[in-house]
Order: structure tokens, then C-alpha cells, then sequence
């Protein structure tokens, strides 16, 4: 990658101008803006998953996007600049613990013995490699990605 310093690009006044805002935008232009919209509703045994959070992850696992569910079930996928993935296909898997938003920690210590043992979400779920749950997403507008896991 080479670095054009804007300055030296020829030209004075409003040619030079418009060469330099040609460049701007091209440059802008190169990275993929082509997502498509990822959401959808989580069901176990057919009721809303009220806890918990969705993984997308793509074959090479060089993508991987988590997102926490509501308390209805639902969910809606966002990176940190865009609402949505870029295309493509992509395991799926569905844990029982939620993901930290920055503010507070994602563990708080360790589960008090009142507490069940037993996961929410049946242990074959919450792996990308053993759910068994993909989906293709493709630019623009998607059907919703529902997911209704059996106990």
C-alpha cells in the first residue's frame, strides 16, 4: 500500500481541487459496503429464548459477530460501523450467556450454588461446529434468520 500525500497531486486552484476530491471519494469507494440485514427471532421447544445471545460466523471464522437476545426472543445483528454481515453463509450457534456491552464486566464471579447448573440452551447449540444451524445472507433485505431449538 502506498501512501499519496494530496498535496503533490499536479494541478492548482479548482482543477487541482477536483483531483484531490476525485481521489477522497475513490478512496472511500474501495472498502465493501454491501451487507446484508441479519435478524430474526430465537424460539426453544416453541417460546421465545428470553436469555442469551447469537452467533454468526463465517467458514474461515475470520468473521464472527455475537449479539444478545431480547427478552421476546429477537435479535438484530450490527458490526461495530454497519447494520449487518456482508454476504455469504454462515454458522450459527445460540449460548445461554449474554455478551458485555463495555460497561460492566462479562463475568461477575462465580455462580452462587443456588443457581441451576443446567444450561438454557441444550449444549449443541452453543457451538458453530455442532448446532447444525447455518444461514446465507445476502445484500440488502434478508427473510428473517428464526431459530427454534429443540430440548
Amino acid at each position: 500500500m502506498s501512501i499519496v500525500k494530496i498535496d503533490a497531486i499536479p494541478g492548482s486552484g479548482r482543477l487541482g481541487a477536483f483531483w484531490r476530491l476525485g481521489l477522497v471519494l475513490l478512496v472511500a469507494g474501495c472498502s465493501p459496503s454491501d451487507v446484508g440485514r441479519v435478524a430474526g427471532t430465537v424460539t426453544l421447544g416453541g417460546q421465545p429464548l428470553s436469555q442469551g445471545s447469537v452467533v454468526f460466523q463465517d467458514h474461515t471464522g475470520a468473521v464472527s459477530v455475537n449479539v444478545n437476545l431480547s427478552n421476546d426472543g429477537r435479535y438484530e445483528l450490527r458490526t461495530y460501523d454497519k447494520a449487518g454481515l456482508p454476504p455469504g453463509t454462515y454458522r450459527v450457534a445460540v449460548t445461554s450467556q449474554t455478551v458485555g456491552d463495555g460497561e460492566t464486566p462479562l463475568m461477575d464471579g462465580p455462580p452462587s450454588s443456588s443457581a441451576s447448573s443446567a444450561p438454557l440452551v441444550p449444549l449443541r447449540y452453543q457451538n458453530v461446529l455442532t448446532s447444525g444451524l447455518t444461514a446465507t445472507v445476502q445484500a440488502g433485505s434478508n427473510p428473517p434468520f428464526d431459530f427454534d431449538l429443540m430440548p
